[in-house]
Formats: structure tokens, sequence, C-alpha cells
């Protein structure tokens, strides 16, 4: 059996991504204001949608995780600080063009990363998904 070919990128979230769910959720703020719902409940909602996006974008576009590696010994997520953490895949989705990876890390919270042709280069897409296809992962063979 012939090993896993090793890939590792940096990873740094779509800021496509992140204006077009800004722009999801002034819509739905929009939405709110020409409903038909009591008014109490339509201030609560203006208050609550912009600031759910705000954390959700925040926390989106500065994940806990900078680098991205896979080799023979598994995969490998990468902080800010330089320290790597072994980590399983816990599951891939292709929608598209986007690619979203699902790693499950022993303490921390699941990480998502999601992969669009403007983070990452169409050689580092090709070979990932050629590493994906592989299933060279134990939790996704």
């Amino acid at each position: 059996m012939r090993s896993a070919p090793a890939i590792a990128f940096d990873y740094r979230p779509s800021r496509r991504l992140a204006v077009a769910a800004g722009l999801l959720a002034a819509l739905a703020v929009l939405c709110v204001l020409l409903s038909g719902l009591p008014i109490g409940l339509r201030a609560l909602l203006v208050v609550a949608v912009p600031l759910h996006a705000l954390v959700t974008l925040r926390r989106f576009l500065a994940p806990p995780w900078v680098r991205i590696a896979h080799d023979a010994g598994g995969w490998r997520l990468v902080d800010r600080a330089g320290e790597a953490m072994a980590t399983t895949l816990a599951g891939h989705v292709r929608l598209g063009p986007l690619l979203v990876l699902d790693f499950a890390t022993p303490e921390r919270p699941r990480f998502h990363c999601v992969l669009t042709p403007d983070v990452s280069d169409a050689d580092t897409r090709r070979r990932l998904h050629l590493v994906l296809a592989r299933g060279s992962d134990a939790s996704t063979a």
C-alpha cells in the first residue's frame, strides 16, 4: 500500500464569503422590518440578528487554526503560535466551488474549514481532492 500524499497549506477565511454573509444578515433585518410582526418582536430581532451575525463573522474571520497539514501521520492543525495539534477529519463536503472540511480535535470545538477558489490555488485544491478521494484518514475510510 502506498503512503498518502502529503499536503500542507495556510488557511485564511474567504472575505467574499464573509461579505455575502453580512449582506444576508442585512437582508434578514430588512425582512424583519417589513414584516407584520408585533413591534416588540421586530425590535428584538432587529437587534439580535446583527449581533449574532457580528459574533459569528468575527469567529469565522479569526479562526483558531492558520495552517492545515496532512501526511502519513494523519491530519494536523497549526495555531497562530505555531503549535500543531493532531486531529481527525470527521467529514468533508464539496458544494460546487466550495470545499468544507470538518475537523474533530480533542478538547476543542469542531473546526469547519471552508475553502473557496479565492483563498486557495487550483493546485492545492487538486491535491486536496486527491487526498480526500483516497480516504487515507481512518475516520473517512
